[in-house]
């Protein structure tokens, strides 16, 4: 990063989230904000097909399923990062 002075300042953002996830606190709020994006996507992924007009009686119940399994899959894989952080670094 660049400052006016042209120093560059350098950010090791690796050491920055490692040191707020050892903060029990910070993985609460964190953790919060994943499960804000659970309902999100849960809602997302099978409204967008419903949206572009893509709903069907044959088609709606493995759309909802695949939209379940990605709602749980994406904000799980990111819920796991701070929780692995707090409990064994």
């Amino acid at each position: 990063m660049f400052s006016l002075t042209g120093v560059v300042a350098e950010h090791d953002l690796y050491q920055h989230a490692i040191d707020k996830f050892h903060n029990p606190l910070y993985v609460v709020i964190y953790e919060l904000g994943i499960l804000a994006l659970f309902f999100h996507l849960s809602h997302g992924f099978q409204s967008a097909f419903q949206t572009l007009g893509l709903n069907h009686k044959k088609y709606t119940p493995l759309i909802k399923t695949l939209g379940w399994i990605y709602a749980i899959v994406i904000p799980g894989l990111f819920a796991f990062i701070p929780l692995y952080i707090l409990f064994t670094k």
